[in-house]
């Protein structure tokens, strides 16, 4: 995330409209860790979009990297190391939700049966971890198309085991972003749309390990703001 507002009068903000002030690492670059990759996507943003999305992309990081299914990704480990500092200082959100509830317990299974241990889980406030997928969509239309999203949608996130995600990828063919995007190990897309441009089906997934699909639908009504 950039935190100086520079000017970049001449662009187009990506998730507003209007003229840009600054940039915004659409997948975080928090999800990274140095070397970062060649190819990060960045887009023209206005400063008040670039703080609010930085919120949502400090807890998307501090979830994915705690997450159990990252664990066997060493970038997701690496990139989690800031964490507890952050933590420290209380200034990690994802930490004061876990902190404020009660953690469950729960097995850990394979899909064969076999028993892996215990980890914990926690619940996060409803529409979070949406709206940080629906910001990454919104910059990654406007990476590929040069125009915002278009506003009158509503969205769907559902999460999937990564056994499906082969099924996923096949049936999205590779109209959209050709033939998939792919930053380093952390990051990967893909997505279809329809006639109505506002009709979109997302495939994002984390760590070559945890996976998404965001599904965007034509609507009377746009979809709230982040």
């Amino acid at each position: 995330m950039s935190r100086r507002e520079r000017p970049r009068q001449a662009l187009k903000r990506a998730y507003c409209g209007g003229p840009a002030t600054t940039k915004d690492h659409v997948p975080p670059r928090s999800l990274f860790v140095r070397p970062y990759p060649a190819n990060l996507v960045t887009v023209p943003s206005c400063f008040k979009c670039n703080q609010k999305k930085a919120l949502d992309d400090a807890l998307l990081r501090d979830a994915l990297t705690s997450d159990i299914e990252a664990q066997p990704s060493k970038t997701a480990i690496a990139a989690f190391r800031p964490v507890p500092r952050s933590v420290e200082r209380n200034r990690s959100e994802f930490a004061r939700i876990v902190n404020s509830q009660t953690i469950r317990r729960r097995n850990l299974v394979t899909e064969a049966g076999l028993y892996l241990g215990e980890a914990f889980g926690v619940t996060l406030p409803k529409g979070r971890i949406e709206r940080c997928l629906f910001w990454i969509v919104r910059g990654l239309y406007f990476d590929h198309q040069k125009e915002p999203f278009p506003t009158e949608v509503t969205y769907e996130v559902r999460r999937h085991p990564m056994s499906e995600f082969p099924a996923l990828l096949s049936g999205l063919g590779s109209d959209g972003l050709p033939p998939h995007r792919i930053v380093g190990d952390v990051f990967g897309c893909t997505y279809v749309r329809g006639i109505d441009l506002r009709d979109s089906i997302w495939l994002l997934w984390f760590y070559e390990r945890i996976v998404f699909s965001v599904i965007t639908q034509q609507s009377s009504t746009p979809a709230s703001p982040p």
